[in-house]
């Protein structure tokens, strides 16, 4: 038998996530992108905490799929359904105009500030901005394709790679995702979605490994996850969200932790099944806190995602993602000759990057990406 599904409105706590995922990333490039320093014992701890910027990338991706499927169900008021090119254009409005701000933007300081140029920062993630100004690289930005070859994968602005992938996903959602899941539920959503990603590294490993084609899985298991509130309520349904997903959640989070901080050198290695833990925790604190918001409150851990830090924080996360790389790279350029030790000089980075980092993201979400908003903040993928 088949009931109506929840009606989920107010989750605000999803750009909790989604901010402090942003600037995670900041402070993974910030402590470990740049200058290399012998290491004492206790910047080996923080340089471990800190390592896990791929991940948080990947947790992006499930809350894209979470949102956007909640935005085509508005919160489960309707069936789930995206038809192509209104879709795309709502998309396409979100996402392009931040993006290409931040990408004329990033070579605008490259062609103006001579320390960001060619040959400079050596060592640090920053060098594989470059060539930013070769045809390839310019051509491959523009049409969002860049993460597709080697050679131009982290030009210009590197973390510029997901925008392309997610917008390359985006593609999936209304002509391949939305049509399985009406035949063959999420389930059959989720497989046909590792056949593609998985099949992709199977066949094609090099162009996967650059393109990161396993994160439709995420993607879909985000969508999913979002599907056990607001799609057709039937019998296995009910007893899904039965289950105990504040424990799940935990103890994910758990084993991620023990995982990613004890066995870092096999953690690393298979990426394509770590991203894929990532994302199945993801969805599982997703699922618990949305069982949560329709009890009545979140789970006790999960209400700092509410806090006014964390949703400030949520509202200028995609435009901190957009901006933060050539930042820090300008507050390094400042820092190389000063002769400042180790600890000072990750301290800046990390404190002082992070906060002009902060400042540069808020003026490109008010002066930009706030114009361009399609959906309350619950219903918003970046």
């Amino acid at each position: 038998m088949t009931s109506q599904p929840a009606t989920l409105t107010k989750l605000e706590y999803l750009d909790g996530l989604r901010g402090l995922a942003a600037l995670y990333v900041v402070l993974f490039h910030a402590i470990l992108g740049f200058r290399h320093e012998p290491e004492d014992v206790l910047t080996k701890v923080l340089l471990r905490l800190f390592c896990f910027g791929h991940e948080a990338v990947a947790v992006f991706i499930v809350l894209s799929g979470y949102c956007l499927t909640l935005s085509a169900t508005r919160g489960g008021k309707r069936p789930f359904q995206v038809e192509f090119f209104p879709f795309l254009r709502r998309r396409a409005r979100r996402i392009l105009p931040p993006y290409f701000v931040a990408l004329c933007g990033s070579l605008l300081l490259i062609a103006l500030v001579p320390a960001l140029g060619v040959g400079k920062l050596t060592g640090s993630i920053w060098q594989d901005s470059h060539p930013a100004f070769s045809r390839a690289s310019l051509v491959t930005h523009f049409l969002l394709i860049h993460n597709w070859f080697p050679e131009t994968v982290h030009t210009i602005n590197g973390p510029l790679w997901s925008v392309a992938t997610e917008w390359q996903i985006y593609l999936l959602l209304p002509t391949v995702f939305v049509p399985v899941y009406r035949r063959r539920g999420a389930l059959g959503m989720i497989a046909v979605a590792a056949a593609l990603g998985y099949g992709a590294l199977a066949f094609w490993p090099e162009w996967s490994r650059t393109a990161i084609s396993w994160y439709t899985v995420l993607f879909a298991v985000g969508s999913a996850g979002a599907l056990l509130h607001v799609g057709p309520q039937g019998d296995t349904v009910r007893r899904l969200r039965r289950l105990p997903w504040n424990l799940i959640a935990s103890a994910f989070t758990v084993l991620l932790a023990l995982c990613g901080l004890g066995a870092a050198s096999i953690w690393f290695r298979y990426q394509p099944m770590t991203d894929l833990l990532v994302g199945l925790c993801t969805a599982a604190v997703l699922i618990a806190a949305a069982e949560g918001s329709l009890g009545g409150g979140l789970p006790g851990p999960l209400k700092v995602l509410s806090s006014r830090f964390a949703l400030g924080l949520g509202r200028i996360s995609y435009s901190l993602y957009l901006s933060h790389l050539p930042i820090l790279a300008l507050v390094a350029a400042t820092l190389e000759g000063a002769g400042v030790s180790p600890w000072v000089y990750r301290a800046t980075m990390g404190i002082g990057g992070s906060v002009a980092s902060l400042a540069v993201a808020a003026l490109l979400y008010v002066s930009v990406e706030r114009h361009f908003l399609n959906h309350p903040a619950s219903e918003r993928s970046r």
